[in-house]
């Protein structure tokens, strides 16, 4: 019997320490976990780009291609929307190394803007360039149209309230 007392107490002086701070341990991390507010999948953070064929937006910028791969953006089915105006079935570059949308090229980007206080803005691209797309801004009016003119270099803005409006065109050169 002694000698059962004498192996108890060798034991419980050896691992004793260690078991209490185990179960504290485990104590704790039982008492800080909390349980989601609200069921799945609400309350999570937003899903990343992802494989689904459900189409995706992302509110910020996105930059592709950092690891510097031979494609940096390939695009298998359907067209290449940029903006609202353009639409290409497939973008490259032709033999004089201009961007490719269809037969023609694009280069020589440019934006141009203009700002007047009056309710008709216009911005022009320059000379043996066509615009490709614009805009409109107001120091708080509402723009109630904002189109390319049928010229295909001049982006019109409009408002029905006089305003510190500014137009804004991108511009290329096209083949």
């Amino acid at each position: 019997m002694n000698k059962l007392l004498q192996v108890l107490k060798n034991i419980s002086s050896r691992y004793l320490p260690t078991i209490i701070l185990s179960l504290i341990l485990v104590a704790g991390i039982a008492y800080a976990w909390s349980e989601p507010s609200v069921a799945p999948p609400n309350g999570n953070v937003p899903a990343p780009l992802n494989v689904s064929n459900i189409g995706q937006t992302k509110a910020g910028g996105l930059k592709l291609n950092t690891g510097g791969a031979v494609d940096g953006l390939n695009v298998a089915n359907g067209n290449v929307l940029i903006g609202d105006l353009t639409s290409c079935s497939s973008i490259g570059t032709d033999s004089n190394g201009k961007l490719s949308c269809g037969t023609g090229g694009v280069t020589g980007y440019e934006r141009k803007t203009f700002t007047k206080y009056d309710t008709n803005v216009n911005v022009t691209c320059s000379s043996g360039k066509r615009a490709l797309g614009g805009g409109c801004k107001t120091n708080g009016k509402v723009v109630a149209e904002t189109y390319l003119e049928d010229d295909e270099v001049t982006w019109h803005c409009h408002s029905d309230d006089e305003d510190n409006m500014t137009a804004y065109v991108i511009c290329a050169w096209a083949d």
